[in-house]
């Protein structure tokens, strides 16, 4: 049944027996699950696997990949009821699987899904009176995580995984370097790269007080650990009278205001751990010098074509008597 498998791929992700099918009769639930059986356990972050899959599973599980068609997508993005990009993401985890089935369950002729249009990169970010008002509402934790992510533009998971003590699963940071280290020795980057960050004095200077709580988790409530920063953080964006930030849009604010202080794409790109193309289609029309020296080069064509233009109007044929 489509809960059987809802459940059974969520419980994949620990590991058990691969699914064998005939790929002439498969079902798209048991792609779904050997998916999940042979990449899971190497995924960073196989809780986003789970949410994908649990939301595909209960309209795609019982089909086969026969079923597949542009109709189908479609009629599932009108189930769903969420955002294009959140139906784009879940459909490319459908896609992975098909593709990871061709070779794994000799499934001939995987078809390939039509996705739902790439959204534009979201533009929100924060001026500083708003960051000052989200500070003003913000328990410690929450204030701690705010300022690590404008300073360093890193991603929720990878501050809130922070330790200060160097390990092999999470990331640390190393008070006698200076340095931030987002990724444990023995973690695989992925596309999303965390990388290492030297400390602005600034920080360093506020991560010599807060080592001093004793906990051994840079970020924690009550002495725990957090796996998520979300509720607090929309909590202290109403009471501020903030709409549509996410503790994603910290990143944003971060990346923008050093892209606004004239900070370069190289120096960006290292110091963000992000790529060039990402920097150019989302940040660097914030910085002052976005497109100077070509303007330079537009404005000495202009001062000619206006020049001639003034001296041609001047002539006694273009002049009414």
């Amino acid at each position: 049944s489509r809960q059987q498998i809802v459940a059974y791929v969520s419980v994949r992700i620990s590991g058990g027996s691969s699914v064998r099918a005939d790929p002439n009769k498969t079902t798209l639930g048991e792609i779904l699950a050997r998916y999940v059986d042979d990449v899971g356990p190497e995924m960073k972050a196989p809780e986003r696997l789970i949410y994908g899959i649990n939301a595909l599973a209960p309209y795609w599980g019982d089909l086969t990949p026969d079923d597949v068609s542009i109709q189908r997508t479609r009629e599932y993005e009108r189930i769903r009821s969420v955002s294009a990009s959140t139906v784009r993401r879940e459909l490319g985890v459908l896609q992975a699987a098909l593709n990871h089935a061709e070779s794994a369950m000799h499934l001939a002729n995987p078809p390939q899904l039509k996705l739902p249009k790439k959204t534009p990169p979201r533009d929100r970010w924060l001026s500083h009176e708003e960051v000052d008002h989200i500070l003003q509402h913000a328990p410690d934790h929450l204030a701690r995580f705010t300022q690590i992510a404008l300073v360093t533009g890193r991603r929720m998971r990878a501050i809130l995984n922070l330790r200060w003590t160097e390990n092999d699963d999470s990331g640390w940071i190393d008070l006698d370097q200076g340095v931030i280290h987002f990724s444990g020795r023995d973690e695989i980057e992925s596309k999303k790269q965390k990388g290492s960050v030297r400390m602005t004095q600034s920080l360093l200077n506020a991560a010599l007080q807060w080592r001093k709580d004793g906990n051994d988790s840079v970020i924690h409530f009550h002495g725990k650990p957090i796996n998520d920063i979300g509720t607090s953080f929309d909590a202290a964006c109403e009471k501020a009278g903030l709409t549509s930030v996410s503790p994603h849009t910290l990143k944003h604010t971060a990346v923008t205001w050093a892209f606004q202080d004239g900070i370069t794409l190289e120096d960006a790109s290292a110091y963000f751990a992000t790529t060039v193309q990402t920097l150019i289609e989302t940040y660097r029309k914030h910085s002052p010098h976005h497109n100077q020296r070509a303007v330079a080069v537009m404005e000495r064509i202009g001062q000619r074509i206006f020049a001639d233009n003034v001296a041609n109007s001047a002539t006694p044929e273009n002049v009414v008597s």
